[in-house]
């Protein structure tokens, strides 16, 4: 799991500086929800997926991740997250593989 992780937060680290912003995250959730979107099956097994906007998918994302409240994601965080709620983690490797 660790290593599909690495592999999904190369792609949400758009500019390749090392760290996820929220608008990069942005980017890729709202991307993730308009293709899902049409597709209603690849939602199965995510609960909850309809109860949250694209924004605030994002937000619960750096609220539970950002360990260290800087407004940013490092490789770090993003793993120990992701660890931690399989729910978000199977979102953002979902969201990974489509884009």
């Amino acid at each position: 799991m660790e290593q599909k992780l690495r592999w999904a937060f190369s792609i949400y680290d758009v500019n390749g500086d090392g760290f996820i912003t929220k608008q990069e995250m942005f980017r890729i959730v709202d991307a993730l929800y308009k293709t899902m979107g049409d597709n209603p099956e690849e939602t199965e097994g995510i609960p909850n997926w309809d109860e949250l906007t694209p924004e605030e998918r994002t937000l619960k994302v750096f609220h539970t991740f950002d360990s260290n409240r800087d407004g940013v994601l490092s490789l770090s965080e993003f793993i120990e997250g992701a660890m931690k709620d399989k729910t978000l983690a199977l979102i953002l490797e979902q969201g990974a593989e489509k884009t």
